[in-house]
């Protein structure tokens, strides 16, 4: 295991022992770089509960520089993961809503302003207390995809959700409603089920 990963899965265990769970958000977009001068003329947000998650910036975590990542900041250092979120498992099954928040900024005034929830059932366990929930979304024509990997014997499999009806193997996320008296704010109803993992084994999956 790399030094990289070692430091990774034991600051993950660290939060682990104060009996919290963890779903990491490895999320990212497409933009070409015509479209903006810098990255700081956009803005992509994650939302927990109607709660913005701390300490987020847009960053190139991966060598195509028209793909946009979504990082944790931990002072001047920045998350090899993306944006791993801790929560209190209570239940067998927890649900959050996860919102992303979309748009550009013209002159430090925000534009274009779109909120897109997704419902999120997590079925983490003592035994596999993580999981990992990846999405790409292309900026222009609108396409979502979300993926979460799982271990299974020496291998990987993947379940995968899509706002587009293409006929593969993936999930439709299906119908979405606008909701009222909000002009740019929409909510999908099939809900996404990250596959629960070990620390080892989410590790194993992100630097593979």
């Amino acid at each position: 295991m790399s030094s990289l990963r070692e430091n990774l899965v034991s600051e993950i265990r660290e939060e682990l022992k104060n009996h919290k769970h963890c779903i990491v958000f490895d999320f990212g977009f497409f933009l070409p770089q015509n479209r903006f001068e810098k990255n700081e003329d956009v803005f992509f947000e994650i939302l927990v509960n109607g709660e913005l998650l701390p300490d987020q910036k847009i960053n190139h975590r991966y060598s195509n520089k028209a793909y946009y990542t979504i990082t944790k900041k931990a002072g001047y250092k920045l998350n090899k993961l993306g944006y791993p979120f801790f929560y209190e498992k209570k239940d067998k099954k927890e649900q959050l809503t996860l919102t992303l928040r979309i748009g550009k900024n013209e002159y430090g005034v925000r534009k274009e302003e779109t909120e897109i929830s997704f419902p999120v059932i997590l079925e983490t366990t003592n035994k596999k207390p993580v999981c990992g929930l990846s999405l790409n979304m292309n900026m222009l024509n609108g396409v979502i995809e979300f993926t979460s990997y799982y271990k299974e014997g020496s291998g990987w499999k993947a379940l995968y959700w899509s706002n587009l009806l293409d006929g593969n193997d993936g999930m439709f996320l299906g119908e979405v409603l606008k909701t009222i008296n909000t002009e740019h704010s929409y909510s999908y109803l099939m809900p996404l089920l990250p596959c629960p993992q070990t620390p080892d084994d989410l590790m194993l999956n992100c630097f593979e």
